[in-house]
């Protein structure tokens, strides 16, 4: 029996939580804005439930992030408002969707601008919990050094 490298979950922190959190909010935001925000033609965008499904799971995951970061005595403060923030943010449009009977239209303004706002709120916190997340490694030549950056 071949046993797999896998992360024994006992062993993420409370940062190892959210950056898995956020990578995953933040994608599923960016799609939701490019399926639902009128890039994608109507006839080919997931059904009213699918978006239904997909809004709760992020309104929850959004929540949890907030509670995880409130609760770790050790979590940056700015941190911890980026998260309410956002986790709002998703409650009112959860909220939203479902008051409207599942007839949000993502075109809108305002509904375009709550997604750019999360996934910049995602970004922000994201550097701030690891700031070399999103940094490149250096290039390296055939000898194995730091190449000079390409011109």
């Amino acid at each position: 029996m071949s046993h797999h490298a896998t992360p024994d979950c006992d062993s993420f922190d409370v940062n190892d939580a959210l950056i898995i959190d956020l990578l995953q909010l933040k994608a599923v935001l960016a799609t939701m804005g490019h399926l639902f925000g009128g890039e994608c033609p109507r006839d080919e965008r997931p059904t009213d439930l699918q978006l239904c499904l997909v809004m709760q799971w992020a309104s929850k995951t959004g929540e949890r992030a907030y509670r995880l970061a409130s609760e770790s005595p050790s979590m940056d403060e700015a941190v911890t408002g980026e998260l309410m923030e956002m986790s709002a943010l998703l409650l009112l449009m959860d909220a939203t969707h479902s008051a409207l009977d599942m007839r949000i239209e993502f075109s809108d303004e305002i509904m375009d601008g709550y997604l750019d706002a999360m996934i910049r709120c995602a970004q922000r916190v994201l550097e701030t919990i690891n700031p070399g997340l999103f940094r490149r490694p250096p290039r390296l030549n055939a000898s194995g050094a730091a190449a000079p950056p390409a011109c």
